[in-house]
């Protein structure tokens, strides 16, 4: 699994509106991002993350909950006002819509979550036996009751705007529409690209950025399903790799 950068915290919404427009449809970002009271976390990688919160509780118990879906280039609430001053705790993955393994934000802190479905859940003393699974949260100290922001990063600093073409460009070869760089910088070839699969799919030729990037993380989901493992090497060298699988009563390599 790939580890991302971690967060970085705000005490108010990113200093950014400027570059709060969409490649596509051009528009800001949802109003509640910007002026809801809350703990928002704003994605500014070019994967869709999935994050969890932890929220203490009485004593040492910690109230863990997920999944809120945050599109690259977007703000979302992930904790409700009023918000419990001190050490809160969150943990993020990439949707699965991507290749190459899982991208996830993570921590020392260990907690349980359900990696399957929404959930709630209060310090159980064993992930296992309540079917769960542990995963590490990272600690983010909020210092206010009405309103934080925390941000999640990649190694390559991008934009918010930057961001959500990044994250288009990466869905584009996830969902097998198009293979280009991920830079954030979208071509002409990639507009064709994406007017292309909006028509072939029968989809509006206006759908707005949000639209394209559910849609194509829905095809990138699917297309998963029917291909088999994909190793990709994101370092400089090259690499050389083998497999192991059970054939029977054994294993095969």
């Amino acid at each position: 699994m790939v580890l991302a950068h971690l967060f970085r915290n705000y005490r108010s919404y990113l200093p950014l509106a400027g570059l709060f427009m969409l490649f596509l449809g051009l528009s800001g970002l949802p109003a509640h991002s910007q002026t809801a009271n809350g703990w928002s976390v704003c994605n500014q990688t070019s994967w869709i993350a999935e994050v969890a919160t932890g929220k203490p509780s009485s004593g040492t118990d910690v109230i863990v909950e997920g999944w809120t879906r945050i599109r690259p280039g977007e703000c979302r609430i992930v904790m409700p006002a009023p918000l419990r001053k001190g050490p809160n705790f969150l943990y993020g993955r990439s949707s699965k819509a991507h290749r190459g393994g899982t991208t996830e934000w993570t921590g020392e802190y260990e907690y349980c979550v359900d990696a399957q479905g929404s959930f709630s859940v209060e310090s159980p003393p064993n992930c296992v036996a309540m079917g769960l699974e542990p995963r590490r949260f990272k600690p983010v100290l909020i210092e206010s009751a009405n309103r934080w922001t925390t941000t999640l990063r990649e190694t390559e600093k991008l934009t918010m705007q930057k961001a959500r073409a990044a994250g288009i460009q990466r869905l584009l070869a996830d969902a097998g529409v198009e293979s280009a760089k991920i830079d954030g910088y979208i071509g002409r070839r990639t507009r064709r690209a994406i007017a292309d699969f909006l028509k072939e799919r029968k989809l509006p030729a206006d759908t707005d950025d949000d639209g394209l990037i559910d849609y194509l993380e829905q095809v990138a989901i699917d297309r998963a399903r029917n291909i088999g493992m994909t190793i990709c090497n994101r370092t400089k060298e090259r690499a050389w790799t083998a497999i192991g699988r059970r054939r029977g009563e054994g294993w095969e390599s």
